[in-house]
This record gives structure tokens, sequence and C-alpha cells, in this order.
């Protein structure tokens, strides 16, 4: 059984289990192939209710970046962004970094699930083992109102390797 953190509006700290087995299973769709890891991440924002999800190109990349956003209530909301590449350097890449990609589903469902004081953009960067090619995608389409906008990012990347690192 997995607990996923989430704050609601009232700053109360709440959790939502997830059903046992779910993230193995999700661990378990991890693939050499950086397109099908793309598709089967593309269908897991799918399956748990991303209505927001769109792509963004990522030059010297196949694959674009994938974003599931989830609007504030308020349009003057600032904005955190949680981000995980779904590329991988050799073999399945569990670790390395389908360990972050799987939970950007998970916890973009949790939030949906109430109001939210911010707005949050789930980021499933393209090419990142390729020298950060996603994140620089991003960085670079941002203007400057943006900018101004993020509250706090959120870097998932290679999760149980070691302790949690800030």
């Amino acid at each position: 059984m997995v607990a996923v953190l989430a704050m609601a509006q009232s700053q109360t700290i709440g959790f939502k289990i997830i059903d046992d087995g779910v993230l193995e299973e999700r661990l378990r769709l991890a693939h050499p192939k950086t397109q099908e890891r793309y598709q089967r991440l593309r269908t897991l924002f799918e399956k748990t209710g991303c209505t927001g999800l769109r792509e963004q190109k990522v030059r010297g990349s196949k694959e674009p970046n994938l974003i599931c956003a989830l609007p504030a209530d308020e349009a003057s909301a600032t904005t955190i962004v949680v981000g995980a590449h779904f590329d991988s350097a050799g073999g399945d890449g569990v670790l390395d970094n389908w360990t972050g990609a799987i939970l950007l589903p998970s916890l973009a469902a949790v939030l949906r699930q109430q109001p939210r004081r911010h707005t949050f953009q789930f980021f499933g960067f393209a090419a990142e083992e390729k020298g950060l090619l996603g994140s620089a995608a991003y960085l670079k389409a941002l203007d400057a109102e943006g900018r101004k906008r993020i509250a706090a990012g959120i870097t998932m990347d290679s999760l149980g390797l070691t302790s949690t690192k800030c």
C-alpha cells in the first residue's frame, strides 16, 4: 500500500492510498525504447483522467515533452512544476527514470480531486539523457510572465536509489 501526500487549499495535509500493486504494475511497464515509454506514460495520464494533456516539441528528440496541466481555482494563481524524464540511458531504465515518470499521473489524479491554490504542471520530460533537452525546451518556451508565476519546481529522478535530495 502506498500513500500519496496532498495539500488541500486549507493547508490541511491529507493522504490518498493507492491500491496495492498499482505502482508495481506501472513499474513493469518500463520499456527499453523511448517511443514506447512515451506512449505508455501518455496512456497512464489518460487513464488517470488528465484532460489537459498536451505535447511540447523538443529539438533533437523524436518524442515531445508530455504535459498534464491542472489549473488552479484562481486565475492569478502561481504554478508548481513537477517533472520526471521518461527516457533512459540503457536497459529498461526502471530506476532512471521510470520510477519518477510513473508517479506523475498518480500525483495529478490525487490533486485533481480537491481545490487547488496553485496551477500544477506535470511534465514527462523527453531527451534528458541526451543533455537535458526536454527541460531546456520547457525553459526556453517560457516567457517572462510564465517564469514569474512559477512558485516551485520539483524533479523526481531515480526514486528509491538513494535518500531524498533537496
